[in-house]
């Protein structure tokens, strides 16, 4: 992990290998910066990197901002996906929900998923009653 200010971004990106980038997160950009220099981050260098055919993830938590700051955020993503988790006595259900995908449909059903050690377990399989 390598700890930026959103003016460092540019830099940091480009001496950085790889097509692949997490960005933790534009809540701590919004807190600090307001609102319009985590929607820079996204114009400015979420273009950059998808253009070269990488891929970059904007983390912002729930209940942390204003909604229409959350608004305005996603009016710039690609692609917007909500992490749900929900609690059952002593148990975590979590799913997935894709609720934007530029140029595309979206699934109309959350998608259940587990965290492991190798990263996110993802069902896509439905079941027919």
């Amino acid at each position: 992990m390598t700890p930026v200010t959103p003016d460092e971004m540019g830099d940091a990106l480009s001496e950085m290998p790889g097509k692949r980038y997490v960005i933790d997160s534009l809540s701590s950009v919004i807190r600090k910066e307001g609102v319009d220099a985590a929607i820079s981050l996204i114009k400015n260098h979420g273009g950059m990197i998808t253009q070269d055919g990488g891929a970059i993830l904007f983390l912002m938590y729930d209940n942390v901002h204003p909604p229409e700051d959350e608004i305005a955020v996603i009016r710039y993503a690609d692609v917007y996906i909500h992490l749900i988790d929900e609690r059952h006595g002593n148990e975590i259900e979590r799913k997935m929900e894709i609720a934007k995908i530029k140029n595309a449909n979206v699934p109309s059903r959350l998608f259940p998923y587990n965290i492991t050690d190798e990263g996110i377990d993802l069902s896509t399989t439905a079941r027919v009653v």
